[in-house]
């Protein structure tokens, strides 16, 4: 696995030679930055030009938000997929594996079963078009119970349900885009996480929960910088992504609500501990750690 640099969620902001020089600084080995924008930047002045400061830092395209409105109508949706093999392609010459999309957690439109088969109709489709360029689509979910006030149809919240979509579409490069932070508020055993392949996690999120906030009443911006001491235990996890061999990317994306009193080099170097939060158990000793913290949690 590899520390991945998402500026945004860090509250940062800069040039691109800046932020390049940020994650050499503090050993991150890729980033994630806006894929339309830097395709538009392509289609102007090549790839070569476009791409030269992040080659030349060695650095990849961790991960990127999928760059199609599934979620549209059938005209909106098969006009963005058409164009979403040639931003593949930059993605995948960026050295990117895997792209991450939000399963929302109700909705007024479709029950659940029509749902479900709506979003196993749209991945696939998806899927099929990002597979020629060797790139995974990991799908993530929303916890917090804010998304689904409100709504008259509930759907899927939770790493099982998520889990059990991303094996229906039946596609080897269709996976999980595991958020920490989500599976926490959602309650997980973590069952789900142990039996999950380093081929079935696309890419990792890393972000804690305050201590005393029950998962009720928890909010999307009560998310903080994964630390050695939080909640979430860290040394289990990443010690977890180890054993199963994952080599994907694990990106720190707290709130950045929770770091305006830091600096932006001090964010990026608390950040960069992330994957210094190791310890060697045994498998079993990681697995039952790891439940039983996220239980007690």
């Amino acid at each position: 696995m590899f520390l991945n640099l998402n500026a945004a969620a860090l509250g940062i902001s800069g040039h691109q030679s800046e932020l390049i020089e940020l994650a050499l600084t503090y050993d991150f080995k890729g980033m994630e930055f806006d894929l339309l924008s830097f395709a538009r930047q392509v289609d102007l002045n090549g790839y070569d030009h476009t791409a030269r400061f992040i080659e030349s830092a060695g650095l990849v395209l961790g991960s990127f938000d999928l760059p199609v409105n599934w979620q549209g109508d059938d005209a909106v949706f098969h006009e963005e997929l058409e164009r979403l093999s040639a931003l593949a392609e930059v993605a995948a010459r960026l050295g990117a594996t895997g792209c991450r999309t939000v399963v929302m957690p109700a909705s007024n439109d479709r029950p659940y079963h029509e749902n479900f088969e709506f979003h196993r109709q749209r991945f696939t489709k998806i899927a099929e078009m990002l597979a020629p360029h060797s790139i995974s689509l990991g799908l993530d979910f929303l916890a917090t119970a804010g998304h689904r006030e409100g709504l008259q149809h509930q759907f899927i919240h939770s790493p099982d349900a998520l889990v059990t979509l991303a094996k229906t579409v039946g596609l080897d490069n269709v996976g999980v885009a595991v958020d920490l932070w989500q599976w926490q508020v959602a309650g997980a055993s973590w069952d789900k996480f142990r039996e999950l392949s380093a081929h079935e996690i696309v890419s990792v999120r890393v972000a804690d929960v305050p201590a005393g906030v029950s998962n009720e009443l928890i909010s999307d911006e009560q998310r903080l910088l994964a630390t050695e001491d939080g909640v979430i235990d860290m040394h289990v996890a990443i010690s977890q992504l180890e054993i199963v061999e994952y080599s994907g990317p694990v990106t720190p994306y707290p709130h950045p609500s929770q770091l305006n009193d830091m600096t932006r080099n001090a964010i990026v170097r608390t950040a960069s501990k992330t994957l210094d939060l190791k310890v060697a158990p045994t498998e079993e000793e990681a697995g039952g750690e790891l439940i039983a913290t996220i239980e007690e949690g």
